[in-house]
């Protein structure tokens, strides 16, 4: 029943379980964060951001769900299973004759030009929803258009094979009457599909367009095709031009999907400025530009693993952190690692405000008698949690490659440390402390902070 459910809205299941995910990771990580006197607001924005994208596309699918049996599960609202009459045949009806699970007359289904060598079983080719079929083929054609045939012990089996074809497809029909045929795109592979189903028969197929599809269909004794398109696909689909979504021609859902566009590109901002922003220490009246310049300036002459930088004018400081640098050699292979976190706090006197930007690179690289390896990456962005230790083995090397006594080489890099120092240096002076993702013009700011 479970399995049954879930081909029947693969969509919902697949939104159900990555919010089901999401939530117990997020309950991990707040224990975590917790243990580490961490701000859960990064983890606030990163599920906001995550909840508008998601949690609107699970109230959609959930308004579509469908049970096991129910004829709307197939996706059209036809009354396939209802309709005791068998698939229009010929007036002798032995089209459909079968035996072994191949039909005797592939020739009067798929067309004259059907080869028998691309005709294949198709109960082998799609398992999941023609396992149960008495017989059931598959016939490609060299212009790429293929036809299937399927025949069912009864209506029921031969309406789940087409709900499994729906579902395998990704063929979105919301209204029609199937035993006449319905068109629309597939939307896995891109091309047009015409299903005909009524009683235990079905058949199936598909080419680039709607004229394909005429010949094809015209091509078996079956009869010349009485399809509509469906509702998964607009009149210029049905034509052959591209595939429009029958949504996006309903103007409340235009309008939502606007709104939940520019609520995702508010939050991805403003949420990331809330989620790492500080504010001054109370109580604390701002210090100049020059005096606040200086204090971070001072910091490289502590003992941290940093060495800062400034401008001219000391409104810009940049700390580098290469917080790993290692060469060794092992089984006759020389490597070399290196990581850099850099930090740009641009001073603004106007409202006390320190700009930060936020850099990061890796280096790895090695050589030997085989081939040499290079690998370096560096990006930009907020980095809200960032906690690392590794260790490498082997003979260590100084900076001008001198052998050392040491086998190893361990770093730990627990960024939220580093930070401190220049969190409270500027929070300690009475000055904001903004993290942002881009550095934009004034006139943008209200966007971007």
């Amino acid at each position: 029943m479970i399995g049954a459910f879930v081909r029947a809205n693969p969509a919902l299941f697949a939104t159900a379980l990555l919010l089901v995910t999401a939530t117990g990771v997020g309950l991990v990580l707040v224990l975590l964060m917790r243990q580490a006197g961490s701000s859960l607001r990064p983890l606030a924005f990163v599920y906001g951001f995550f909840g508008i994208i998601l949690v609107p596309q699970f109230i959609y699918h959930l308004t579509q769900m469908r049970w096991p049996g129910d004829a709307g599960a197939a996706g059209p609202q036809a009354t396939a299973t209802a309709r005791a009459g068998d698939m229009p045949t010929p007036q002798d009806g032995r089209v459909w004759d079968h035996r072994d699970g191949h039909f005797l007359h592939p020739d009067r289904l798929f067309g004259a030009d059907a080869d028998p060598a691309l005709t294949r079983e198709a109960r082998q080719i799609f398992p999941d929803f023609l396992g149960r079929a008495e017989a059931a083929e598959m016939a490609m054609f060299g212009t790429g258009d293929t036809a299937l045939a399927a025949r069912f012990a009864g209506p029921d089996e031969a309406a789940a094979a087409v709900r499994g074809y729906l579902a395998f497809f990704g063929v979105e029909m919301a209204g029609g009457d199937l035993t006449r045929g319905l068109r629309a795109r597939r939307g896995t592979v891109s091309d047009m599909a015409e299903i005909l189903l009524a009683g235990n028969s079905l058949m199936v197929w598909t080419a680039q367009d709607t004229a394909a599809l005429d010949r094809r269909r015209n091509a078996s004794d079956l009869g010349p095709s009485t399809a509509a398109p469906g509702a998964g696909a607009s009149a210029e689909s049905a034509g052959g031009g591209f595939y429009v979504d029958p949504r996006l021609n309903q103007p409340g859902f235009l309008i939502f999907l606007v709104l939940n566009v520019i609520a995702a590109v508010v939050w991805f901002f403003k949420g990331a400025v809330w989620a790492t922003g500080l504010a001054p220490d109370p109580g604390v009246e701002p210090v100049p530009l020059a005096e606040l310049s200086r204090r971070l300036r001072d910091i490289g002459s502590l003992d941290v693993p940093m060495q800062v930088k400034a401008s001219a004018d000391g409104s810009e400081i940049t700390l580098d952190w290469r917080y790993a640098d290692a060469r060794w050699v092992d089984h006759a292979r020389a490597h070399a690692m290196r990581r850099t976190h850099r930090l740009v706090l641009r001073l603004e006197e106007s409202g006390h405000r320190a700009r930060v930007r936020e850099y990061w690179s890796t280096l790895d690289a090695s050589a030997g008698a085989d081939a040499a390896r290079l690998q370096w990456q560096a990006a930009r962005g907020l980095v809200f949690y960032q906690k690392e230790h590794q260790r490498v083995f082997g003979l260590q090397l100084d900076g001008d490659g001198r052998p050392k006594a040491d086998m190893s080489y361990a770093y730990t890099f627990d960024l939220q440390e580093l930070r401190q120092p220049l969190i409270r240096t500027v929070t300690g002076a009475g000055w904001i402390w903004q993290p942002v993702l881009v550095d934009a013009p004034p006139a943008l700011r209200w966007l971007t902070e």
